[in-house]
């Protein structure tokens, strides 16, 4: 018999809708990492900025960077308060994203509740540690509505961002 023969009809349907849902949350938060980061490219450029070093690899480092970035003086200090709840935004997904992301996951049927429960592994001092997550389809779709919400903001406000710090007298030139 194989694994998915030990699954009811119910169980892969709630599994496939499951995918279904971490797809989109996949797509919208990818997006809102890669204005995010677009953002970080320059504002890491320009003199104002650049004592924050080079522009990070890490979900974790781009957070700190863009943290220390909104604290700063500069020529885009006027989208401080933006940018602030922006960052305050991506961050609260970020914890529902290594599990959406990483995680393995499994529909379940829970007192006639549908749940999409996620396993993940994450190493704190080098040791292994199991954690898990169980969300709602409801609040699947809650997640997945303020990733959306999100991610139309940050590619409506980063490139006018970007366009100030790349016009300001200061920008590098290369």
């Amino acid at each position: 018999m194989s694994m998915i023969d030990q699954f009811t009809e119910e169980q892969l349907e709630m599994t496939r809708e499951g995918v279904h849902k971490r797809g989109e949350f996949i797509q919208r938060y990818s997006g809102i990492e890669y204005s995010i980061t677009h953002f970080l490219a320059a504002a890491t450029r320009h003199p104002a900025y650049s004592s924050v070093g080079e522009l990070g690899y890490s979900v974790r480092k781009k957070e700190k960077q863009f943290e220390k970035i909104i604290s700063m003086p500069g020529p885009i200090e006027g989208y401080n308060s933006n940018l602030k709840e922006m960052y305050d935004a991506f961050a609260s997904l970020n914890e529902y994203r290594k599990f959406i992301v990483h995680g393995i996951m499994i529909g379940r049927n829970l007192s006639g509740k549908p749940v999409c429960f996620f396993s993940f592994y994450t190493h704190v001092n080098g040791v292994p540690h199991a954690s898990s997550l169980e969300l709602s389809i409801s609040e699947f779709d809650n997640i997945i509505e303020r990733a959306h919400i999100l991610s139309l903001k940050v590619s409506k406000v980063v490139p006018d961002i970007v366009t100030v710090l790349m016009n300001d007298s200061d920008y590098p030139s290369e």
